[in-house]
């Protein structure tokens, strides 16, 4: 079931809880399943003009009530069945001024119409009737016709009563007495054996039967089942009374008017998707009237909607707030590792010394020999051996101690550099016996290094950076520096723009602390921090408007605005179309929010104009965003549009401003026909006929007044002119064949039909004035026409298609009253004498 047919199924129990056994209404429903149709039949006596122009009261009137598209924002259409006398009924409507727009409750609206028909409610301005308007203001001492308590909380049918004195001679009261016609009807059941006697034919004790049924009904009052116990109430016998009935009464239509003002209040807290209020009001219902109609289900349906939005709208975790220029807490702790490490590392360094290389000894065993000679000279050349083996052994050393040398100004720890360096030269000249050429080429080696300008600056405390030298600790900010530069731009690659944003600032810091750091161009590194900051605030704001945090977005938005204006030319143009189309897509989004809130209270003419801002302002949107929120503005703006042209068509329409009314409905019919509504065919179909047919009931209204007004004032061709645009209208239309309209149409053919007939007879009339004497010569020669005076000529009636006239005139000197009936036959236009049979 759709959400209409659910809206209809639940109207339709609500009102016949409401009218079950009701004195004075029955309500059937007569078209649609679920209905959006019903007759509703009043036992009340209302004002009926006959035929012959009296007004007399009459019961038992029907009114046909309509539910229209767009139900309950637009009121239901009402018109009465038969002909009421009533300034706001017509027969094609019923005018029910700003009623709905005050009371959106169809039982409401019935009781009201009911009200109408007794003379208590009526206007006396713009009205659709103004004969009956005139008539209602000379006898208002005469009305209402009945006090039927409608209109009152807690209304009791015993209240029902005609007042005593209310009723003139001039008015024939054929009203029916309800109490009598309803024990006529269960004794007309009785007689065809549908229901049993009253109790008292079943015999017994009445004042037993008397007390019992008192108790049920208190107890019905202690379980809080009051509609049942009203029920109950209105059941009673005429003369029948319990103990403590009053009271019981009052009790009962207390808590009824209570209930009801209860569950408005939560119907419309609903409206307004307050849930949880809803759901403790209904609550609140059910503990007034246990029995209150479909009460469980409002407040399931209530607190189901209530868990469902909790559910939708949780809100997230907030994020850890990061203030400006800090980086976040991971960054921050890796960060301050590497410059804790490196500090370390410095303070760690120490001058090692290195382990001279181990000297081979050798041992030599050398044997007697006779030979004296021999011996001293294999010693000599053993121990020269001795000694180059020992000299290149200390040059090895001298080499390691020089690539130690080396490593230490690679470093930049150029004490520790120093020494080795010494150590190696203090080696290399104590080697006595070895390659000359290697030891030459060490010692100058050692010397080039400790002569070197980056050793000499190095000593004074400064390092080699970037070409210059400069003091060490400068040198480590300016490492810092330049990784700061580098970090911040792999992190502008990947889109990492809070990180960008971090090391740019790092970067900036360093450099306005150390005047020594060298920057290329300061303006560039804060065109770039700019860059990363806006980048940063765009991607927030995108992020506040993907969850609706449109106050949040706007701040993001603003400190990008700021931002945007530090950074490159290049860059400029783009950030701020992108800051723009983000503005516009948040203040859409407000508009959008405040319309839809105004067409959720049925603010058309509000929402329209809201919905067309958005619309506007959808343009500055990327066209991705246009086609997706700006498709869906555009739908509901259309279709506030449409529903403020119904309501302005509908306010014209009880003012009795006829053009206005009919040029709002224009309108709205035209609006009706464009696809971007949204509705389905079926719908759409729907919405056209009920406009069409508003126009055409508006048009055949407009057109009576205007005819009567002519005829009152004697003009009878403006007044059948207006008459045959209502017949014109009603054919052209595709509501022909439709009982109401069918009648309207035949109606007037009626009542243009009398209309030539009046002009006819007024016309035959004044010639028979004129040639009364000539005809009485023709037919009664006799007769003397010269002394014929003071004629008078009346329409008698149709005698078989023909127009019976008589004509009475006088003969002077004599007083003799001549009397002669003349017959006209329209076909062959003649007049015949007539002689009356009698």
């Amino acid at each position: 079931m759709n959400a209409e047919s659910k809206q209809l199924e639940e109207l339709y129990r609500s009102i016949s809880a409401q009218f079950v056994n009701h004195p004075l209404i029955r309500i059937e429903a007569v078209k649609g399943d679920p209905p959006e149709q019903y007759e509703v039949t009043y036992k009340i006596p209302c004002a009926v003009k006959t035929p012959d122009g009296r007004i007399v009261q009459q019961s038992g009137h029907t009114v046909i009530i309509t539910i229209p598209f767009g139900f309950p924002h637009f009121s239901p259409t009402c018109k009465p069945k038969g002909q009421i006398f009533h300034p706001d009924f017509d027969s094609a409507a019923i005018c029910l001024g700003d009623f709905w727009q005050n009371n959106r409750d169809l039982g409401d609206l019935i009781r009201h119409i009911g009200a109408m028909l007794s003379g208590e409610i009526y206007s006396t301005e713009n009205t659709f009737n103004e004969e009956a308007a005139r008539w209602y203001l000379e006898h208002r001492d005469q009305l209402p016709f009945a006090v039927t308590g409608l209109t009152k909380s807690g209304w009791s049918p015993d209240e029902a009563v005609v007042p005593e004195g209310k009723k003139e001679d001039n008015i024939l009261t054929l009203e029916l007495d309800v109490l009598e016609e309803e024990e006529r009807n269960a004794q007309e059941k009785n007689a065809d054996g549908a229901l049993q006697g009253p109790p008292a034919a079943l015999g017994g004790d009445l004042s037993s039967n008397n007390q019992e049924k008192s108790a049920r009904l208190w107890e019905l009052s202690q379980k809080k089942q009051f509609m049942r116990l009203k029920r109950e109430l209105d059941a009673l016998e005429l003369g029948e009374s319990i103990e403590g009935q009053e009271a019981l009464v009052q009790k009962t239509h207390a808590a009824l008017a209570e209930a009801r003002e209860l569950y408005r209040q939560a119907d419309d807290e609903e409206c307004q998707g307050e849930m949880e209020k809803a759901a403790a009001l209904y609550a609140q219902v059910a503990d007034k009237v246990a029995d209150f109609p479909d009460i469980d289900m409002a407040i399931q349906r209530a607190q189901n909607t209530k868990n469902v939005l909790n559910d939708l709208y949780k809100p997230p975790a907030p994020p850890v707030p990061v203030r400006p220029g800090e980086p976040p807490a991971s960054q921050a702790a890796s960060g301050k590792g590497r410059l804790l490490s490196i500090r370390k590392k410095d303070k760690a360094l120490t001058v090692a010394q290195a382990k001279t290389a181990p000297i081979y000894s050798r041992k030599l065993h050398i044997g007697i020999v006779p030979l004296t000679a021999v011996a001293c000279l294999v010693i000599l050349v053993a121990a020269f051996g001795f000694l180059w083996l020992l000299g290149t052994d200390r040059l090895g050393e001298a080499d390691g101690l020089l690539s130690q040398c080396r490593q230490a100004m690679v470093d930049l720890d150029f004490y520790r550099a120093e020494t080795t360096c010494q150590n190696a030269q203090r080696t290399a000249d104590s080697v006595m016996f070895g390659s000359i050429e290697r030891k030459d080429t060490l010692l100058r080696n050692v010397r080039t290094v400790l002569e070197s300008e980056e050793f000499r600056q190095g000593m004074l405390g400064n390092i080699l950076i970037e070409g210059r030298y400069v003091a060490k600790d400068a040198a480590e900010q300016q490492k810092i520096f330049q990784n700061a530069l580098k970090e911040a731009t792999i992190a502008g690659a990947a889109g990492q723009w809070s990180r960008a944003a971090n090391e740019y600032r790092k970067a900036l810091a360093v450099e306005e602390a150390y005047s020594a750091v060298r920057v290329d161009s300061r303006l560039a590194i804060e065109q770039q921090l700019a860059l990363a900051e806006t980048r940063l605030f765009l991607e927030k704001a995108q992020e506040s408007l993907s969850i609706a945090d449109k106050s949040k977005a706007l701040e993001y938005l603003l400190g990008a605005q700021k931002s945007v204006t530090k950074v490159s030319p290049e860059a400029i143009e783009e950030l701020s179309a992108t800051i723009n189309s983000l503005l516009a897509q948040r203040q859409f989004a407000d508009l959008k929010e405040q319309a839809d809130h105004l067409l959720e209270k049925s603010d058309w003419q509000g929402a329209h104009a809201l919905f067309q801002q958005a619309i506007l302002l959808g343009r500055e949107l990327s066209a991705s965003q246009q086609q997706e929120a700006v498709g869906d503005v555009r739908k509901s703006a259309t279709r506030a549009g449409l529903y403020a042209a119904i309501e302005e068509g509908n306010r014209a329409f009880g003012n009795g401003k006829w053009d206005e009314a009919l040029g709002q409905y224009g309108i709205a019919l035209g609006m009706a026909r464009n696809d971007a509504l949204g509705f389905t065919a079926r719908d759409q179909d729907k919405l056209r006929s009920w406009l069409m047919k508003l126009i055409l009931q508006t048009n055949i209204i407009q057109n009576r007044q205007r005819a009567d007004l002519a005829l009152k004032s004697k003009h009878i061709d403006d007044g059948k002119g207006y008459l045959q645009r209502i017949v014109t209208l009603i054919r052209m239309s595709p509501f022909s064949s439709e009982r109401q309209f069918f009648v309207i149409s035949n109606e007037t053919k009626e009542k243009l039909e009398q209309l030539d007939d009046d002009e006819f007879i007024a016309d035959k009339t004044k010639y028979l004035m004129a040639n009364y004497k000539q005809l009485f010569q023709s037919h009664s020669p006799d007769v003397k026409t010269d002394n014929l005076d003071d004629p008078k000529v009346s329409f008698v009636g149709k005698r078989k298609g023909r127009y019976l006239f008589q004509v009475l005139c006088k003969q002077r000197g004599s007083g003799v009253t001549l009397k002669m009936q003349f017959l006209h036959d329209p076909s062959g236009d003649r007049w015949l004498y007539y002689a009356d049979p009698d």
